[in-house]
């Protein structure tokens, strides 16, 4: 499985050094199932950090 090495969200739980530490990630597009560019794309596997 390929790891992503670049994540810059910092409240994500699964964030640590900006490393993605989720067994799995989903991507999705915004609005429709194309996404037509990076800025319309989106990680469905985000969760916020617990305080």
């Amino acid at each position: 499985m390929s790891r992503v090495t670049n994540c810059n969200i910092e409240d994500c739980r699964h964030n640590q050094d900006k490393t993605c530490q989720a067994e799995g990630i989903e991507v999705a597009a915004r609005d429709q199932n194309k996404a037509g560019s990076m800025e319309n794309t989106c990680c469905q596997t985000y969760k916020p950090k617990r305080l």
